[in-house]
């Protein structure tokens, strides 16, 4: 079955759109019925709205940095934080060793963040419910995404192949240990890939994350190369895969986006730190899990209380090229050009 799409758009006036879809992990048949997830644009439930509009503020720990000989702190804030005038950071976070910015020394040790900030989401562009909000680009669609095996019955629908998937429900303990230990699911992640996708994933990068607010945002990208030869069609292509892991007070979101182009890792970011969870009222229990968001196949792996998501895009363009390989008269076309078909 091809990708289905439903283009509902987000706006400005009050609606209330209830999405009807499976309420079984199989990605096959999918049935109308048990699962409804209320999109609204009513004040109800909502960020105070003196908030909306304002940005929010992430800070990113990139470590440690040893001093040079020859190194000021404005070239290390340009290199590495992106503006020279962000020495003024530097001089902040290292306070204690630093007493004149204008003398640093070889073999200092500096520890460096960079802040990101991020605005919030208007009514005019957001996916809101009842429990949470985030930004959605005003040019995609909410729908399903699908091929082969693989099954999102939440997903935001870009040009093309650009998707991101969604997996939204209560946070629980397991993953919260999980990310924990940021540093030992680094390790964990890197292993599971060199042993299971040596083949066609690469560039495997990973960053953290953490709002003023006290959200924690965790994030992991790769390459991941679909070759054709093993179809049958002319040439391979690289995707782009950025999974964001954003856990708030009692909700983690989970969003799998992948295109054709490297920068879209930064529209992931966007959205994953956009998230927010609204404020309920105090008599009624607070769960996202009465939705029965599916993502499939959610293959079982060592990093516990995180979907998988080498196993799904795996298995995504698995079927998107097995269906084009089956297809009549389109043997000269790339892959490159199939496939974006394909995701249209």
């Amino acid at each position: 079955m091809g990708l289905l799409r439903k283009s509902w758009k987000i706006g400005s006036l009050s609606l209330a759109i209830w999405l009807t879809l499976s309420n079984t992990a199989a990605a096959k048949p999918i049935r109308a019925e048990n699962i409804r997830v209320k999109i609204t644009g009513a004040p109800e439930h909502n960020i105070a709205a003196e908030k909306q509009g304002e940005t929010v503020i992430y800070e990113e720990n990139l470590g440690e940095y040893t001093v040079c000989e020859g190194d000021s702190l404005w070239r290390i804030a340009d290199e590495f934080l992106g503006s020279g005038f962000s020495y003024t950071q530097i001089v902040e976070d290292n306070a204690q060793i630093i007493t004149n910015p204008d003398k640093i020394y070889p073999d200092m040790r500096l520890q460096l963040k960079r802040k990101i900030s991020v605005r919030r989401p208007t009514s005019k562009e957001e996916i809101r419910t009842q429990e949470y909000s985030f930004w959605m680009p005003s040019t995609w669609a909410l729908g399903i995404s699908d091929s082969g095996d693989a099954f999102a019955n939440f997903a935001l629908l870009g040009e093309g192949i650009r998707h991101t998937v969604c997996l939204i429900r209560d946070k629980e303990p397991t993953s919260v240990q999980t990310l924990s230990d940021w540093e030992q699911c680094k390790k964990t992640i890197t292993t599971y890939v060199k042993e299971n996708f040596a083949d066609r994933v690469f560039d495997l990068t990973f960053t953290q994350y953490q709002s003023q607010e006290g959200t924690k945002l965790y994030m992991f990208s790769y390459r991941y190369l679909v070759d054709g030869s093993k179809y049958g069609i002319q040439e391979s292509m690289d995707i782009y895969v950025s999974e964001a892991i954003c856990q708030t007070e009692h909700i983690q979101a989970e969003f799998t986006g992948f295109d054709d182009q490297e920068y879209f890792r930064d529209i992931v970011f966007r959205v994953a730190a956009s998230f927010g969870e609204l404020e309920v009222p105090e008599n009624k229990e607070f769960t996202v899990n009465n939705t029965n968001m599916t993502i499939s196949p959610s293959e079982p792996w060592a990093v516990l209380g995180i979907h998988n998501s080498f196993v799904w895009i795996d298995t995504y363009f698995d079927g998107m090229l097995q269906k084009i390989a089956d297809k009549q008269g389109l043997v000269q076309k790339n892959a490159k050009e199939r496939i974006l078909r394909e995701g249209d």
